[in-house]
């Protein structure tokens, strides 16, 4: 679908006015999260995380991308496999709440145990500086909850999760996401 990128990242590069040190993972990685977030394509958008993931294995950011990416598209065994590898690497707060966020809503709309995972998420939440916002955007993930392959109750409880997590971190909204959290499964 996408060979017309072949052998024309550096064309791209000079198209969006990208200086050389931008590499060609990264641009790729750029290009899926536009792919997701912008243009709600997915299949376009894993396609290019998975060539950038090729040139550069052990880059959080791509990783952390991949693992959002194949949450939304329904490929659950490539979004374990991506949240073990980011598990050993060095994730900033805002990547291990997104990482959390995405174990947890994979577990919790596939009905799986997740106390675990909740707990983990209200960790990571704890985490984030209080009064900040995390940098992670969800715009493609909401989406996709929204739009996309996800039905029934859950979606809501998950959507709310997020919402609540776009907001600045407070000893409040730490309150409240684990009040969500707790009463959770009343939503399914």
């Amino acid at each position: 679908m996408l060979g017309a990128l072949d052998g024309r990242l550096g064309d791209a590069r000079a198209h969006l006015a990208l200086d050389h040190s931008f590499s060609d993972a990264l641009l790729l990685a750029e290009l899926s999260v536009f792919a997701h977030d912008e243009l709600a394509s997915d299949v376009i958008a894993l396609e290019l995380v998975l060539r950038a993931r090729k040139l550069d294995p052990k880059n959080i950011n791509i990783l952390s991308n991949l693992a959002e990416i194949a949450f939304v598209s329904g490929h659950d065994e490539d979004l374990a496999r991506t949240l073990h590898e980011i598990a050993g690497l060095k994730a900033s707060p805002d990547e291990r709440l997104a990482m959390a966020t995405l174990a947890w809503a994979a577990a919790y709309l596939h009905e799986h145990g997740d106390q675990v995972l909740r707990a983990r998420l209200l960790d990571a939440h704890r985490q984030i500086e209080r009064g900040s916002a995390i940098k992670w955007t969800w715009t493609g993930t909401k989406h996709a909850l929204a739009y996309g392959r996800f039905h029934g109750k859950g979606v809501h409880a998950v959507l709310d999760v997020i919402s609540l997590l776009e907001k600045p971190a407070s000893n409040e909204t730490s309150a409240a996401l684990a009040e969500l959290l707790l009463h959770a499964h009343e939503r399914r």
